[in-house]
């Protein structure tokens, strides 16, 4: 294992151990924002109230589907990229 790097067997545990909740998604957003930086989508940031607030909970959801965590067997790129782009269209830049 090279320093600052996660063994596959690690990276493998923490994938099951939380990419199976939306709390364990979120945890994982939040790494990654600190990781590298807040350009990306803030899932708890403003945006429209009355729609957003459910179409976030149920984007959340979705992305939170074992399918769509990399490394799943069923996995499907293309469904993840159009997800995540609407993630980023409702949650915003």
């Amino acid at each position: 294992m090279k320093a600052n790097r996660l063994s596959a067997k690690a990276a493998k545990h923490a994938e099951l151990m939380l990419m199976d909740t939306a709390n364990g998604n979120q945890f994982i957003e939040g790494v990654r924002n600190v990781v590298q930086g807040a350009d990306m989508a803030q899932p708890n940031a403003g945006g429209n109230a009355a729609q957003g607030n459910d179409r976030r909970k149920q984007l959340k959801a979705e992305m939170a589907k074992p399918e769509m965590q990399p490394g799943h067997p069923m996995f499907d790129r293309v469904k993840y990229d159009a997800l995540e782009a609407e993630y980023r269209r409702v949650i915003g830049p």
